[in-house]
């Protein structure tokens, strides 16, 4: 799969093509999509497989396309993972995770706290305070109480907590999970939105193209911020919230608050490798 999506968006790929060509290559990664996750639900129980799957097609025109112009699972392949838990696809991440070892990367406390606060080994007294805070804001959905502020946050936020020197700033993103009733189709995709169920993940560090929203903190002002995007239960309210901490793409200070967080990254990362700063 990743070979096919080289050679269709790298060597193969037409910049100056036309809108049909910019259709095909769509459709081409809507099959490989399909392919990619019946790959993953073999790894599944043969019992649970059909129903995770309609579980991503719902609504009749993705149930429609899932019947007419996807391969269908393959109910009968045996799987020798002895699951042992009624979660099947959380344990299933586990295991690969805990295959990879050191290569799956260190654990991710931010959103997978099963009692929160959890601390990342390593964190300074600061940042266990900073991420604790975080904490409250993911791995909730919008429709609950406390969560409507994540209808009105964009889809990449870069959250700045200053301290006033950047080799001790902190930068953290936070990503807005979108959810549909399903993602088969290239247009109409308000209609398949489901707000209610939307997320959000916080990663240490940036991800990320380009600044498309950014919130600059003051370091002591961590847990004010978090309580003050729980209470932002309208339009209104989160507007006020962006006037305290918000900048986005038009605002002058846009530019020297992203080199900042920039330099913040580097920083933590020279620290981490033993370099002096």
């Amino acid at each position: 799969m990743l070979e096919r999506t080289y050679y269709e968006l790298v060597v193969n790929f037409n910049v100056f093509g036309s809108v049909g060509s910019q259709a095909e290559t769509r459709l081409y990664f809507d099959l490989i999509r399909s392919g990619g996750k019946n790959n993953f639900l073999h790894f599944m129980p043969p019992a649970v497989r059909a129903g995770m799957r309609n579980s991503w097609y719902r609504g009749s025109r993705g149930e429609e396309k899932l019947r007419d112009d996807y391969i269908v699972v393959n109910e009968d392949m045996p799987v020798q993972i002895r699951y042992r838990t009624a979660d099947p696809k959380a344990e299933f991440v586990s295991l690969v995770s805990e295959r990879l070892g050191s290569l799956a990367g260190p654990p991710d406390v931010l959103n997978r706290c099963s009692r929160p606060p959890c601390y990342r080994a390593g964190a300074t007294g600061v940042e266990r305070r900073v991420e604790a805070s975080l904490q409250s804001l993911i791995s909730k959905s919008a429709s609950h109480p406390g969560m409507r502020f994540v209808d009105f946050m964009p889809d990449v936020s870069f959250v700045r907590f200053s301290s006033g020197d950047p080799d001790t700033d902190l930068a953290y993103t936070l990503v807005r999970n979108k959810a549909h009733t399903n993602v088969a189709f290239l247009l109409d995709e308000e209609k398949r939105r489901e707000p209610d169920r939307d997320t959000l993940t916080a990663y240490r560090g940036l991800l990320g193209s380009y600044p498309n929203f950014m919130f600059n903190v003051p370091l002591d002002s961590a847990g004010s911020f978090t309580s003050d995007l729980h209470a932002a239960g309208t339009p209104g309210q989160f507007a006020n919230l962006v006037k305290r901490y918000g900048l986005s793409r038009t605002h002058p200070e846009i530019w020297p608050t992203f080199s900042g967080l920039w330099i913040t990254c580097d920083a933590s990362a020279r620290l981490k490798r033993g370099y002096t700063i």
